[in-house]
């Protein structure tokens, strides 16, 4: 559904930044929520992120918005009527726990070398590995994605992470590195519909 919208959030400083566990909490994040919640006041509104962090995301403004974290996604149905839904964080899977499950699948240990990718996360040099790292992994912020039925439904998805590829295929997709350009975008365009309004009302007067 393209008339879906998907958003990776960035940084003006970090343009490739995709929040990894360990960079949480941010209160920088947490203020563009603040600005993203009050964009959209008269809708609603789901949270996404790390457990240990749904409570410091999803509390604006003394709010509480509903919350789903990684890991117990998949047949949620909590947020399936959000209009907008902002996803804190990208989900990866800890890397002693990949080990052990490459073990089981494949009867052999693997050291999970691995380099950094300059769009973020990680890529292994273990094909069988990288293979089961997406699965677990970039599968997981596709369901995360997903939780609002973006394909049934016309959403606006904010994602502080990396966004899959499948993901930005199915929808319409764009990266930003700063909120207020979607505030500035949103007056505009607010602005350009009321000026249309009172045109074509003067024209019905003439």
């Amino acid at each position: 559904n393209k008339l879906s919208k998907v958003y990776r959030i960035t940084s003006k400083f970090k343009p490739n930044a995709w929040y990894p566990k360990a960079s949480h909490p941010n209160k920088n994040i947490k203020q563009a929520i603040s600005k993203l919640v009050k964009l959209h006041k008269n809708k609603k509104i789901g949270i996404i992120t790390f457990k240990e962090f749904c409570e410091y995301y999803s509390t604006i403004n003394g709010k509480k918005y509903p919350c789903l974290h990684f890991g117990n996604l998949r047949s949620s149905n909590k947020l399936a009527n959000v209009d907008v839904l902002i996803i804190v964080g990208t989900y990866q899977v800890n890397l002693n726990d990949l080990d052990n499950l490459y073990s089981l699948y494949f009867n052999q240990y693997a050291l999970p070398i691995s380099e950094k990718q300059k769009e973020g996360g990680y890529k292994f040099y273990n094909k069988n590995l990288q293979i089961l790292n997406h699965a677990l992994s970039e599968l997981e912020m596709q369901q995360a994605i997903h939780r609002c039925r973006p394909l049934q439904n016309n959403r606006i998805i904010y994602v502080f992470g990396l966004v899959p590829k499948q993901a930005r295929q199915e929808l319409t997709y764009k990266k930003i590195n700063n909120v207020d350009v979607l505030i500035v975008q949103n007056w505009l365009e607010s602005l350009l519909k009321k000026n249309k309004e009172i045109h074509y009302r003067l024209s019905l007067i003439h």
